[in-house]
C-alpha cells in the first residue's frame, strides 16, 4: 500500500484543524476531574508553586501532519502512524492565558481500518506502547524535571489516547 495518498489527506485535514484540541478535564479512575494546578502538581510537583485551584487548559496542536510510514503497526496493525511534533501547552484557564509549560510529543501507533455496521470505513488506533512516545520540554519556567515528566507522559498518555 502506497501511503502517499493518505499522507496528503492527513496533511490537508491537519491544515483545516484536525487534532487541534483543548483539554480542561481528565478522567481518572472513572471520575471526571477538572484540570487544575493541584491535579497537575501530583504529576509534575513543580506546579505546586501555583494556587492548587487554578484552572488549567492543555492546548494540543500538531506542528506537522501525522504520516503513515508504509510499515505495519508495532503490534501487527494494518499501518503505522507517526505523529511528530504534537505541541502541548499548559495555560491558565482563568482568562489570563498565562503559559506555564510547553512540550512536544512524538509517537508511533498502529492503525487498523475496518467497516462499521453501515459499511463506512472505520479507523481505530492500536495500543500505544510507552516506549514509542518521546517528549521534549520547550518552555519550562518552573524547572519541571524533563526525565521525570517524560516518564509521567509515557505512563499516562496511552490511557488517554
Amino acid at each position: 500500500m502506497d501511503p502517499s495518498a493518505f499522507n496528503n489527506l492527513l496533511k490537508a485535514e491537519v491544515e483545516k484543524g484536525l487534532l487541534i484540541e483543548s483539554i480542561t478535564e481528565l478522567t481518572v479512575f472513572g471520575d471526571v476531574l477538572p484540570l487544575t494546578a493541584g491535579l497537575v502538581s501530583l504529576l509534575a510537583p513543580e506546579f505546586a508553586v501555583l494556587p492548587p485551584a487554578l484552572p488549567l487548559r492543555m492546548d494540543i496542536q500538531p506542528l506537522l501532519a501525522p504520516a503513515f510510514s508504509g510499515n505495519p503497526g508495532p503490534e501487527g496493525e494494518l499501518a503505522e502512524l507517526q505523529l511528530a511534533h504534537l505541541k502541548v501547552s499548559a495555560r491558565s484557564n482563568d482568562g489570563s492565558e498565562e503559559l506555564h509549560l510547553t512540550f512536544i510529543v512524538d509517537m508511533e501507533v498502529g492503525l487498523n481500518v475496518g467497516l462499521n455496521e453501515l459499511g463506512q470505513m472505520n479507523f481505530s488506533l492500536g495500543t500505544l506502547d510507552p516506549t514509542n512516545v518521546g517528549v521534549g520540554i520547550i518552555f519550562n519556567p518552573y524547572g519541571v524535571n524533563e526525565t521525570d515528566f517524560t516518564g509521567v507522559i509515557q505512563t499516562f498518555l496511552p490511557t488517554l489516547f
